[in-house]
């Protein structure tokens, strides 16, 4: 959220942002690419409004290109803006931010970036080495009971360090006698996947099915045939094992897969499907 209004703040102007232009925080020195008002969000998770196509000179939010900040640890664009900061773009437009909050949009939706600072400086935290969980929620006491949190997400940090170990190598070399043998190697790999998702417990549709090819089936879609649909709630369909003949927690991998409402075709006769892509 910014102020981009002159009449509220004088350090502010009335050139619009342009879509792809660097803006720099004179305050924290941070750098941003600006992104399109409706990219990745189609409407605005402040006030629920259509996100429009570009920038007006009054427009009181700015889109932050979060996949360029993630692209690098240090690169072009980097750092963490601080509320009342003034933020200036290469194309002379300025604004102040107002306020920093984490708001998904009315489909659920948010996406952010997570600065590290430079652990070189003393009087910035330090962050240990291994897998951490960054966890986002509702709960102000990050509760896991069910049904006390509207909405959480959480995800996996991982860093490691690198040390650079100088040997001192010495190399002989004289005429070598060479031999030729025939080896013969069996190795079996197996890879395996581990997902961990905290599952509620719904009452969904659900169809079994069962699959009596030897060597089992690729699925890559799955039509199905809608009738109605909620006009902000999304769908999933998820593939799961079944035991007694009920559906269980297991989601098999790459199997969940979510649509908006946008996405979901109405048929009143199964005239036109709405395909599930894995």
């Amino acid at each position: 959220e910014i102020i981009k209004d002159p009449s509220i703040d004088t350090r502010t102007n009335s050139t619009p942002f342009v879509i792809g232009e660097t803006v720099t925080g004179l305050t924290s020195g941070c750098k941003f690419k600006v992104a399109a008002p409706n990219d990745f969000y189609r409407f605005n998770p402040y006030d629920d409004s259509a996100l429009p196509d570009s920038y007006a000179s009054t427009t009181a939010f700015l889109n932050i290109d979060t996949i360029e900040l993630s692209k690098q640890a240090t690169g072009d664009y980097y750092g963490n803006f601080q509320v009342q900061e003034v933020l200036v773009g290469t194309s002379g437009a300025t604004a102040v931010v107002r306020d920093r909050r984490l708001i998904s949009d009315r489909f659920g939706k948010l996406r952010t970036s997570f600065f590290i600072p430079s652990p070189s400086l003393d009087t910035n935290p330090r962050w240990a080495t291994g897998t951490r969980t960054l966890r986002l929620s509702t709960s102000e006491v990050d509760s896991r009971l069910a049904g006390a949190v509207a909405s959480a997400a959480e995800t996996n940090y991982e860093a490691s360090g690198t040390l650079n170990t100088v040997q001192e190598n010495v190399l002989a070399v004289r005429n070598a006698d060479v031999v030729r043998d025939t080896v013969t190697q069996n190795r079996t790999i197996r890879s395996t996947r581990t997902e961990l998702r905290q599952i509620g417990w719904y009452d969904p549709l659900a169809q079994s099915f069962i699959v009596d090819e030897t060597d089992g089936v690729f699925l890559t879609s799955i039509d199905v045939y809608f009738f109605k649909k909620d006009a902000s709630i999304p769908v999933s369909m998820q593939i799961r094992t079944m035991e007694n003949g009920y559906p269980t927690t297991t989601i098999l991998p790459f199997s969940d897969v979510t649509l908006e409402p946008d996405s979901v075709q109405l048929s009143e006769s199964a005239a036109v499907a709405t395909k599930f892509t894995f």
